[in-house]
């Protein structure tokens, strides 16, 4: 039988239940900075796919209507670069809504349209266009223009052409426009023309003639080589957004022709997407919209160019969008830019 003396010799003292409790409290310390570390990295890989894969989303239902994008010259298009999101909008055999046109007048083209809406997020319209005379406001609209030698034949009628169509204009309501991505709260896009430069317009600026690409109309018969254009000039209508030509530069009789895609490469095209969760922090997003510059020429056709992806990263990177946002570092610091090249293979 132990004595009392020798139980009380077994029993742990106070100090080694102190050094016991300490070594449990930091053991439950270390345990609980893993399980915050780990619920922290998993939170911001969760709120990363997210954007991540919205984005992926969008470029890829992108790369779709570019592939299939119709890049005759007598086709339209209205690439509208804007101050903040730029909006796009082409003719395409990409899906699309019919509406009121019976089957056998539904044509394979569809008018396709990208753009973020006033609650900041990314839009597609895909509006299925009716054989001529098939499907009311649907029907397809082919460039018409004056006849030749009038003064305005180089410049296409406003009804025949996207930029006339209202569904094209900023803020224009319709059922056929589609929430894609509740995420992207940014588009912008420039081109690659077929000399390797980059530019905000869809034309060349060719050495060795005379162009104008600050027009604010189409050409007249008037501009040949008595004003000293040449053939192969090029000349671009910054109110229509259209580019054009020279095929003849007989003075008072000069000849200019739709350029089409014809002098691009690739369109680029750049996105910003913040999560949801991170955009529960962001009071409002317009802010945040024009925190991210436009594409300009200057940064364009620098050496080497600066594009919009280069641009904002920078921005995010050294902490200046937080306070041009208007936005938590931590928001803003979750903001993600994505950028793509869409090449037309246009001969």
């Amino acid at each position: 039988m132990k004595s009392a003396s020798s139980l009380r010799n077994s029993a742990f003292t106070l100090i080694e239940m102190l050094v016991a409790a300490a070594i449990l409290v930091l053991l439950v310390a270390v345990v609980a900075q893993i399980v915050n570390s780990t619920s922290s990295v998993t939170t911001e890989s969760r709120k990363r796919l997210d954007a991540d894969g919205q984005a992926r989303t969008v470029l890829d239902r992108l790369a779709q209507d570019f592939g299939r994008m119709d890049k005759r010259d007598e086709a339209d298009f209205l690439f509208a670069s804007e101050v903040g999101n730029d909006r796009i909008f082409f003719i395409s055999e990409g899906p699309g809504y019919f509406s009121g046109a019976a089957q056998e007048n539904q044509s394979p083209l569809s008018l396709v349209g990208y753009r973020v809406n006033t609650d900041a997020t990314l839009e597609r319209l895909g509006r299925g266009l009716a054989w001529s005379g098939g499907g009311g406001n649907n029907d397809i609209a082919f460039l018409t223009f004056n006849p030749a030698g009038q003064s305005g034949s180089f410049q296409p009628l406003v009804g025949s052409t996207i930029a006339g169509n209202p569904v094209s204009a900023p803020g224009a309501t319709d059922a056929d426009f589609q929430v894609i991505s509740d995420a992207v709260f940014r588009q912008e896009f420039c081109y690659q023309l077929k000399d390797g430069t980059f530019s905000t317009k869809p034309i060349l600026n060719p050495t060795g003639v005379k162009n104008m690409l600050t027009a604010n109309a189409a050409p007249t018969t008037s501009d040949g080589s008595g004003s000293g254009y040449a053939v192969g000039s090029r000349w671009y209508d910054e109110t229509a957004r259209r580019g054009y030509i020279c095929v003849d530069a007989t003075p008072g009789a000069a000849v200019w022709t739709a350029r089409g895609w014809k002098d691009v490469n690739a369109v680029v095209v750049a996105v910003a997407a913040l999560d949801g969760t991170s955009r529960k922090l962001v009071a409002e997003l317009q802010t945040a919209v024009t925190a991210l510059p436009d594409a300009t020429d200057a940064d364009l056709q620098a050496s080497p160019p600066r594009l919009m992806e280069e641009t904002w990263n920078g921005l995010i990177r050294d902490g200046a969008f937080a306070q041009s946002a208007g936005m938590p570092s931590k928001a803003a610091n979750a903001a993600r830019v994505y950028q793509r090249y869409f090449y037309l293979n246009t001969p």
